[in-house]
């Protein structure tokens, strides 16, 4: 078993989140327990049973996570049930279901005790009616990429887990400039080994993403362009990699990518650039999780 994810109820709503598409956070809430074989997707029933009934009766985390760092966001204290008197009597639990704080199901995640390995620690892996089980650890995580060339810096990942753990509120808007500017920028030269470093080689384009979104809603886990950022050159060079950046009150949030004018996170209209010469347009590029 793994963790699964229902796509519109989490991976559509980071990317909206991210771009900015929507601003209305759903954080993470209930925790109900399950025995037998994992279902396939959190909108799947599963074949075993549930311990409660009714979701709002389980546990609840909300308000109980820490802070991102890194990414990663914590439970911060055990949580027992809301109503532990609607626990059922439920043998050999496998798995968890986590809901948001509105009860949509969001991930499924493997159950185990103290050193099992499980994504999500219980005290106990058999419920008992009107007792129920408490949550004793459980983490959320967004890597720093993709696996591949795309990175975020570690200070637009934290915001994002941190609107999913309950402790921010504020969307970053990665795709328009509500709330501080956000720029498409192409520098030339090797990209830095992570979107925390700083820029490096010669800034080649810094494109202006104005009031209205440059993303698409989210569909599938992915969002496309539907508009198209362009700019004159602000310098000379051949465009070695790309950044997406927003500056947000003390913070920026940066996107890194590859960029070349196919198959790259961004494909622009040429590499080959002339400060003051050449227009250069954002013609694709791709979010995804």
């Amino acid at each position: 078993m793994a963790t699964t994810v229902h796509i519109a109820n989490f991976e559509n709503k980071v990317i909206d989140l991210l771009t900015g598409i929507s601003t209305a956070t759903t954080p993470i809430g209930y925790i109900n327990a399950y025995n037998g074989a994992q279902a396939a997707d959190p909108s799947v029933a599963p074949a075993g049973s549930f311990v409660f009934a009714t979701v709002s009766q389980a546990p609840n985390l909300n308000t109980k996570m820490t802070f991102a760092g890194q990414g990663v966001s914590q439970l911060s204290t055990t949580v027992p049930p809301v109503t532990p008197a609607g626990a059922a009597t439920v043998s050999t639990i496998t798995t968890a279901r986590v809901f948001t704080t509105s009860q949509l199901a969001i991930l499924d995640v493997t159950a185990s005790l103290v050193g099992g390995g499980g994504g999500i620690i219980l005290n106990t892996l058999d419920s008992t009616a009107g007792v129920g089980f408490n949550v004793a650890a459980f983490a959320i995580k967004l890597p720093l990429n993709n696996g591949g060339t795309l990175s975020w810096n570690a200070a637009l990942v934290d915001r994002m887990i941190d609107m999913w753990a309950g402790t921010s509120t504020v969307s970053p808007e990665m795709g328009k400039n509500t709330n501080g500017q956000c720029l498409f920028q192409v520098y030339s030269g090797a990209a830095p080994a992570s979107a925390d470093l700083p820029a490096t080689g010669t800034l080649l384009v810094s494109a202006a993403i104005g009031a209205t979104n440059i993303w698409a809603t989210a569909s599938g886990g992915s969002s496309a362009l539907v508009s198209n950022p362009s700019s004159l050159a602000v310098g000379t060079g051949t465009a070695g990699y790309a950044r997406m950046v927003k500056s947000y009150g003390n913070l920026t949030f940066i996107i890194q990518g590859s960029v070349g004018t196919a198959a790259t996170d961004f494909v622009i209209s040429t590499t080959a650039i002339t400060s003051g010469v050449t227009t250069v347009t954002l013609n694709e590029a791709t979010l995804s999780i």
